[in-house]
C-alpha cells in the first residue's frame, strides 16, 4: 500500500537517485508505458484495429484487450448500480476494484498493443468475479458465458502451442 510504495520509492532514491525508478523502468525497458488519461489506451486500440486488416493478429489481440477493458468497466458499473450491487458494508471491494482498473489503464503503452496483457490485470479484480457470480445464479447467463468464453480459449490455446504471443 502507501507505505510499501515509499519504501519501493526510498530504495529507487538510494540505489539510482531517482524516487520513480520503477516508474520509469516501464518505460525504458521496451514496455513503452507512460502516464496517461484511462480513455487513451481504448482510443489507440481503436486506432490499432481500423488501421490494421480486421483478421490479423494486432487486430484480434487489440480486440481481446479492449473487450476485456469494456466488459470490467460494465462489471464495474454494476458493482455501484443495479440489483447486485454492493451493499454499502461491502463498498471497499468495489472502490478496489476501480481503484486497480483504473491504475492499469493510465500506463498504456505506446506500441502496437496499448492494453497489453489488460485481459490478465482484470483477473486480478475479483469483486468483479463476485458481481459475476451474482449474476451467475441465472442459468441463461451461465450459458451465454460459456459459450462466450468457450471459443476464446480455444484461440487463446492455439495461439500459445503456436508460439504466438501468450495473451
Amino acid at each position: 500500500t502507501v507505505g510499501g510504495l515509499m519504501l519501493v520509492a526510498l530504495y529507487g532514491y538510494i540505489k539510482s537517485h531517482d524516487l520513480l525508478a520503477y516508474s520509469h523502468a516501464q518505460q525504458s525497458a521496451g514496455f513503452d508505458h507512460y502516464f496517461s488519461f484511462p480513455w487513451r489506451g481504448f482510443q489507440l486500440a481503436i486506432g490499432n484495429i481500423e488501421q490494421a486488416h480486421i483478421l490479423s493478429f494486432l487486430s484480434v489481440y487489440n480486440m481481446i484487450d479492449l473487450s476485456a477493458g469494456l466488459f470490467m468497466l460494465g462489471v464495474l458499473i454494476l458493482a455501484f448500480v443495479g440489483p447486485w450491487s454492493f451493499r454499502k458494508e461491502h463498498l471497499g471491494y468495489a472502490l478496489y476494484a476501480v481503484a486497480l482498473y483504473l491504475m492499469v489503464l493510465v500506463v498504456p503503452s505506446s506500441g502496437a498493443y496499448p492494453l497489453m496483457a489488460l485481459s490478465r490485470y482484470v483477473l486480478e479484480m475479483f469483486p468483479a468475479f463476485m458481481i459475476l457470480a451474482a449474476i451467475g445464479q441465472r442459468r441463461n447467463f451461465n450459458l451465454y458465458y460459456l459459450g462466450l468464453c468457450l471459443p476464446l480459449l480455444a484461440f487463446m490455446v492455439l495461439q500459445w502451442v503456436t508460439g504466438g504471443l501468450a495473451i
